[in-house]
């Protein structure tokens, strides 16, 4: 079974694993010219690009987080990334802020997610290098606090219906 890898599945795991943190982690989704073109019934529209996807605040520490996924089997292309992504993540580093690139790896017997320093992306600025970081250079960013198939682990407890209408018997 083929399916489109348009990152939206990894955004949703990634979203739900935060709000489940509740109030020990803070995440704030930066609006994109995706969701921006939906509120506008799909007509063209300029917007700013923005330096990821979210900003994060986790244990005290703010950075930010950009979401990527691939089913790539060698490892996580570079071309994934946005150049103003990548400019943007330069800067906050050399500010001496944090930005990590959270990879949502697709694959039917090795799921996986990667929180991955943004340092560890711009070694490879410029290099000659090959333009992909493979899996086994990836495997100490592994990040097993995500697990891959949240949501599906989580589909029961959404389906409970909740009252339509709350009694004072509710509040107490």
């Amino acid at each position: 079974m083929s399916v489109t890898n348009d990152g939206k599945l990894a955004e949703r795991e990634f979203a739900a694993y935060w709000r489940g943190r509740g109030k020990r982690a803070h995440l704030h989704r930066f609006t994109d010219a995706a969701e921006v073109t939906g509120l506008n019934k799909r007509k063209p529209t300029m917007m700013k690009k923005q330096p990821s996807d979210y900003l994060l605040t986790d244990h005290g520490e703010m950075g930010y987080a950009e979401v990527k996924s691939t089913d790539n089997a060698k490892g996580f292309p570079l071309s994934l990334i946005g150049t103003y992504q990548l400019g943007s993540a330069e800067q906050v580093i050399t500010a001496g802020g944090r930005y990590d690139f959270f990879i949502r790896r697709l694959h039917p017997t090795k799921p996986a997610w990667y929180r991955v320093p943004a340092g560890v992306v711009l070694c490879r600025k410029g290099s000659n290098q090959l333009q992909y970081l493979s899996w086994d250079e990836l495997e100490p960013h592994r990040y097993p606090a995500i697990r891959p198939g949240l949501l599906d682990e989580q589909q029961p407890a959404r389906r409970a219906k909740a009252p339509s209408i709350l009694t004072p018997e509710d509040v107490r």
